[in-house]
């Protein structure tokens, strides 16, 4: 098996833990069959265990270092239900940035409660193995501030760091997952 297969097993399996700690339909979202159904951005597609993920979210990505914060409040306020963050965005910044923005809006009941959201966010390469998956989600978790996280992604499958500059050689001689 290789190395991602285990990692994306240890990922399904923590994610499907967390997801039981959401309510099965929350009442903010609504499933609907194609995206193109879509009428709000509370509309979703209902994944396992009747969860519903939004069909559009708002991406944390580009915000930068200490900017967060009020993108993602205004978002809240427009009506994004779904949040994108990662570990690594913004130099390990974004995520408490999220975190706040979410208990802000709570605060100023832009949202009702944390329900009202769907929240992903990403492992990080540097994390791979199974006790190093819990250490990373539960350090997510802390700057999030969250209890739980509904979908939980590998941000980058190979836990080398150089992976970008593997010499074309090389790969042919022992594979796209020689590091």
């Amino acid at each position: 098996m290789l190395l991602s297969q285990i990692i994306v097993c240890c990922i399904i399996a923590i994610t499907s833990s967390l997801s039981m700690k959401r309510n099965i339909l929350p009442k903010s979202f609504r499933a609907v069959k194609n995206s193109s159904d879509a009428k709000t951005l509370r509309d979703g597609v209902e994944l396992s265990e009747g969860v519903i993920m939004p069909w559009v979210g708002f991406g944390t990505y580009r915000l930068g270092k200490d900017k967060a914060l009020t993108p993602i409040l205004e978002a809240l306020s427009k009506g994004y239900r779904c949040i994108d963050t990662a570990f690594i965005y913004a130099g390990e910044n974004t995520e408490k940035q999220v975190g706040e923005a979410i208990k802000t809006a709570i605060e100023r009941n832009i949202i009702e409660n944390r329900e009202d959201i769907f929240v992903i966010t990403k492992h990080w390469r540097k994390y791979h193995g199974y006790k190093e998956t819990l250490d990373c989600l539960n350090l997510s978790l802390n700057r999030l501030q969250l209890d739980f996280i509904d979908l939980y992604l590998i941000h980058w499958p190979g836990p080398a760091y150089s992976t970008m500059t593997r010499r074309k050689e090389v790969m042919e001689e022992q594979g796209p997952w020689a590091y």
